[in-house]
């Protein structure tokens, strides 16, 4: 699997800006606990919360669900945001490491003020300048709702 480009990030900006309307989206990430045997003498690090044995396997994917970066062997007992900030493009982008090849900001409008380009996440991950994840707001009202979509 090739490390992302500045211009393969770029192409996944503009396609999730058409498909889904997200502008300077270049990925969405999420964990998955992959069930395996407990090794031999490996303690409580395996263990999940969901009570069994895992490793982690942590993916990036583009707008049409197709994998640009994969990590695997974190932790079970780690959350899928512990497991992205042990990874290494965790790591660098935390760093703002230019490892990632993440773009250089760009408007959503033209003319209009530099935004930085953003990894999609859920709301088990923080809120990053290039992480973004779901507006933390519960029991809304149906107004509420509908103001914050539009």
């Amino acid at each position: 699997m090739p490390y992302p480009t500045i211009q393969m990030h770029g192409r996944a900006a503009d396609e999730f800006k058409r498909k889904w309307d997200f502008p300077n989206c270049v990925g969405c990430v999420d964990g998955k606990h992959i069930r395996i045997k407990c090794p031999p003498n490996s303690g409580s690090m395996l263990f999940n919360y969901k009570q069994f044995f895992s490793t982690h396997l942590l993916a990036i994917v583009d707008a049409s669900y197709k994998f640009i970066v994969i990590d695997t062997g974190a932790y079970g007992r780690f959350s899928d945001s512990g497991a992205f900030f042990s990874s290494i493009v965790g790591k660098n982008l935390e760093r703002r490491e230019v490892c990632f090849n993440m773009p250089h900001p760009k408007p959503l409008v033209p003319g209009g003020e530099r935004i930085p380009l953003v990894i999609n996440a859920d709301q088990g991950y923080p809120l990053k300048k290039y992480l973004m994840r779901p507006y933390p707001v519960r029991n809304r009202t149906r107004e509420q709702q509908v103001s914050i979509t539009d």
